[in-house]
């Protein structure tokens, strides 16, 4: 997945959100920087517990987050491990997928860290 245009992406509209106001940016960043923390650990909750509301409610309370973000190869990989789990009703195999999100959720963890040094 292209992580390093979404921190430019992500940036980039911390800053269009915040105006210009560094409070209001670090909020933005701070609140951007705990969903994806929650998305990564959520994701992988709902996968070992096989649980498909859980990953539907994942994949529903996210989704507008990685819209606006233009993350979509991480919104795909999500409908697909959905749709991938509703057709097969147990036993399915999403390691694959889970391993990704989580990759691709830690990368852009680690991007607003470097940026946002404050975040913890």
């Amino acid at each position: 997945m292209a992580i390093k245009s979404s921190l430019y992406n992500i940036r980039a509209k911390l800053l269009e959100l915040s105006q210009g106001d560094f409070v209001q940016e670090r909020k933005l960043a701070n609140q951007y920087f705990k969903s994806f923390q929650d998305l990564r650990d959520l994701y992988a909750v709902s996968l070992i517990n096989q649980d498909k509301r859980l990953l539907f409610f994942v994949y529903e309370k996210y989704k507008p987050t990685l819209q606006l973000l233009d993350l979509s190869e991480l919104a795909k990989e999500i409908q697909a491990t959905l749709d991938h789990v509703k057709q097969l009703n147990s036993g399915v195999s999403v390691d694959k997928s889970a391993t990704k999100v989580k990759n691709c959720c830690d990368q852009l963890i680690r991007q607003l860290q470097l940026h946002y040094t404050w975040l913890n």
